[in-house]
């Protein structure tokens, strides 16, 4: 979607509520069309603009204590504090 509240992937949709998720998928997925190897969690979290302690992607993509369905097909991590898109 235009304004990241949904994605389509591998046949699946997830969507994705709040501002910071959309902004994370945002920037995970221009970094995918870049050819990209995946984003740092300090960068991500600089440039979503959260002020969190302990900004966490794992953390962000959980809804009381329920971990969001695009963890693992879609979003995914890419080494030590990296995530990146799909496979």
């Amino acid at each position: 979607a235009p304004d990241d509240s949904w994605v389509r992937w591998d046949g699946k949709t997830y969507t994705f509520d709040g501002p910071l998720q959309r902004k994370v998928v945002h920037l995970l997925w221009s970094d995918y069309e870049k050819g990209g190897r995946g984003l740092s969690v300090t960068f991500l979290q600089e440039h979503v603009g959260s002020e969190a302690l302990r900004f966490r992607i794992d953390s962000l993509f959980r809804s009381k204590g329920v971990r969001h369905p695009a963890l693992g097909p879609l979003i995914r991590k890419s080494g030590r504090d990296r995530w990146r898109l799909g496979a």
